[in-house]
């Protein structure tokens, strides 16, 4: 419930702000944008509570359909960069067709970049990748964050778990992002998991199978 509530306080303040105070046309835009940004976090938040709802009541009726999934990821990238600006680069050496549900693998890439955006530092890269061998497509997600601990890195799939590291706490979440898009991609046949990272951050590897 907090964090439904979060983003429409913080839009209703915008507003209230746009009614009462005459300001200039750049505080207008930069007030409109966050409340943009807000909008598109609760329509994220929504889509992931009552998609785990659905999926775990089997409620949901999956679409089977061939995807271009380099094209889906590079369409997340566009969303993403008007939303948090120029932080995203990505490398698609290939394009890749998979077959499963388009709405349903792209909220799983969605809830990877959310993340990233949430736990690596305001100036740094997120790197994101998309190649295939002759069986499999992969999307790699990097970020520049503090990274997570190798006790954790399994559990940080499971429904509601949050990292128990007191800065990582402090960040917005309902623990549901990582449970569902894990939960979507083994429905896919795929599977997800953390690399190793060289020095810090997170690298999250989604594998699903070729058509």
């Amino acid at each position: 419930t907090h964090e439904l509530k979060s983003p429409l306080a913080a839009i209703k303040l915008n507003l209230e702000t746009l009614e009462k105070r005459n300001l200039d046309a750049d505080q207008q835009k930069l007030l409109l944008q966050r409340s943009v940004t807000e909008s598109n976090r609760l329509n994220d938040l929504c889509n992931n509570m009552l998609l785990a709802s659905q999926m775990e009541g089997k409620q949901y009726q999956a679409v089977q359909e061939k995807i271009i999934f380099s094209d889906l990821v590079a369409q997340s990238i566009q969303q993403f960069s008007s939303r948090f600006g120029n932080r995203f680069s990505l490398d698609s050496t290939t394009t890749c067709s998979i077959l499963g549900d388009a709405f349903l693998i792209q909220l799983a890439v969605h809830n990877i970049l959310d993340n990233a955006v949430k736990y690596a530092p305001a100036a740094t890269n997120i790197a994101v990748s998309v190649y295939a061998d002759q069986q499999w497509a992969y999307c790699s997600i990097a970020d520049e964050g503090e990274g997570i601990a190798a006790e954790e890195q399994q559990e940080v799939f499971k429904k509601f778990y949050r990292i128990g590291n007191e800065q990582v706490r402090t960040k917005k979440g309902t623990g549901l992002g990582l449970y569902l898009t894990k939960k979507i991609i083994v429905q896919h046949k795929g599977s997800i998991y953390l690399k190793e990272p060289a020095e810090k951050g997170c690298t999250f590897i989604i594998k699903l199978p070729l058509v």
